[in-house]
This record gives C-alpha cells, structure tokens and sequence, in this order.
C-alpha cells in the first residue's frame, strides 16, 4: 500500500460551463478581478492592455464577451465599471479610474 493520498475537488456545472466558455468563443467573468480579466483577455488580442491605476486592479467585473472583441469589452468597462479607457495607436489600451467616479 502506498501512503500517498489524493484529493479530488468538484465544481459545479455553471462554474465548468464558465471556464469552457472560450471553447464557443466567449469568455464568461462572474467577479473577477480586473487584472485577472485582462490577462485573459490578452490571450485573444493583438491589443497590448496595461492597468496603469493599481486602485482598480481589483475591481471585481461581470460580464459576457466575445473573444476577439476587445473593443466592445473596453466600452463595457467604460460604461458599467468606472474605468477610463486610454487608446494609444491602435495597439496599446491604458485602463485607469475614470474621474467621473
């Protein structure tokens, strides 16, 4: 007999349907922090996004975006999570808090 011992957690179907979610091309956030959402959206976009504003690394999104569709998820945040989006050229994002907060 072997001493190692394995755990095993389960997840919930909604949790598993989110994560699998970009296999449909979506990417599904339910509170997640800004940081983390951005560095998944990264992996979808040519478009270089910097939190140039540590307060709002943290800032806990929701919300259903189309892999791909980086703009419309930029507009979001502008309009739903008081985030001031900063273009420069067509390839670089900086995210801060908008002053109208």
């Amino acid at each position: 007999f072997s001493d190692f011992v394995q755990s095993i957690d389960t997840i919930d179907e909604d949790e598993v349907n989110r994560r699998l979610a970009w296999h449909r091309g979506a990417l599904v956030f339910k509170g997640d922090a800004l940081a983390d959402v951005i560095q998944e959206v990264s992996r979808y976009t040519k478009t270089k996004i910097i939190i140039s504003d540590p307060a709002i690394r943290d800032l806990k999104v929701g919300g259903y975006f189309k892999t791909g569709e980086t703009a419309a998820m930029l507009q979001a945040l502008e309009a739903n999570f008081g985030v001031s989006v900063k273009r420069v050229g067509t390839d670089l994002v900086y995210l801060s808090q908008s002053d109208t907060e």
